[in-house]
């Protein structure tokens, strides 16, 4: 929140005007005030208020042990050890990428907590 000498130098600036200075001064202090402040030594987990995250988590999980069980089903109906092999890799190699490009949409873009 701004303070009243932050106002008052951006009136002396130009910005506001000098009669903006306690309206726009009382207005944040009433936002300020209708924020739920922590108590003291308690840790403010964002994970709680947003528990979509958790649900979000467990989703990724459950693909990502649905691909490892389509690998599995797909390396052991392969025609040839040598085909699977080769498959396994390039396989395992795709899924990690696929998981990769989860974790980065859902942690950078729409920052969450997973």
């Amino acid at each position: 929140m701004a303070n009243r000498t932050d106002l008052e130098a951006a009136a002396a600036a130009g910005v506001i005007q000098a009669a903006q200075v306690q309206p726009l001064h009382d207005f944040l202090a009433t936002r300020a005030t209708g924020a739920v402040a922590a108590l003291p030594g308690e840790e403010n987990l964002r994970f709680i208020r947003n528990f979509h995250d958790v649900f979000l988590a467990i989703g990724i999980v459950l693909f990502a042990i649905g691909m490892a069980i389509g690998i599995g089903t797909y390396v052991a109906t392969a025609a040839s050890p040598e085909q699977g092999t080769v498959t396994t890799g390039i396989l395992c190699a795709l899924a990690v990428a696929v998981m990769w490009g989860l974790g980065e949409v859902f942690a950078r873009r729409r920052r969450l907590f997973l």
